[in-house]
């Protein structure tokens, strides 16, 4: 199993545990991942936005990281234009370091991809797409969590869980904002492996 050392700007510690437990299925057995903390952290989407290419330039010169993350909410289901918001982010980033990084932009919310799993959890034969990244933030909050405002400690056993059982496949179905990440990073995975 090859080992992969990864660097992560994002909103919030949700962000984080999604994405530990997602590497850990979307690499599947070939690639383990561990998360290298640089002294470069966001508590929004502002900070992310004025601090991710220095922190993904810290990551890869100083921590020594083979992949480099950025999550950040998109906070809204209208008016979004995604590509805008991936040239900004690719953009600001070094040619050297621009094909080692992954940016993820979850519509509204990591919340909704959260629960578009809680979803097929509970209803595993229903194959109707559900628009539920047309909710708003709060719902999806207290849907996935029970409360709009909940703790990391609590957050994370809730996240556990559910990526536990994801099915990313119907995710990616369902989700282009989820589609894109993974694309993304499924092709940056496959230039890091050997041949």
């Amino acid at each position: 199993m090859r080992e992969m050392k990864y660097g992560l700007l994002c909103e919030d510690d949700a962000h984080r545990e999604f994405l530990r437990m997602a590497l850990s299925f979307l690499a599947a057995d070939s690639t383990n991942f561990e998360e290298v903390k640089t002294h470069i952290q966001a508590k929004n989407k502002r900070e992310v936005d004025r601090n991710f290419a220095k922190a993904c330039s810290v990551a890869f010169v100083t921590y020594k990281v083979d992949v480099f993350f950025v999550v950040r909410d998109v906070d809204s289901a209208n008016d979004v234009n995604f590509s805008e918001l991936y040239t900004m982010f690719h953009g600001g980033l070094s040619e050297a370091h621009r094909h080692r990084s992954v940016i993820i932009l979850p519509v509204q919310c990591i919340e909704h991809w959260l629960w578009y799993l809680k979803h097929y959890n509970e209803n595993p034969t229903m194959m109707k797409n559900i628009p539920l990244e047309t909710r708003t933030r709060n719902d999806a909050k207290k849907e996935v969590y029970g409360h709009i405002k909940t703790s990391i400690a609590k957050q994370k056993p809730i996240i556990q869980e559910l990526m536990r059982t994801a099915d990313l496949k119907k995710l990616s179905h369902h989700s282009a904002s989820f589609r894109k990440f993974h694309g993304d990073f499924m092709a940056v995975l496959q230039s890091l492996l050997p041949a």
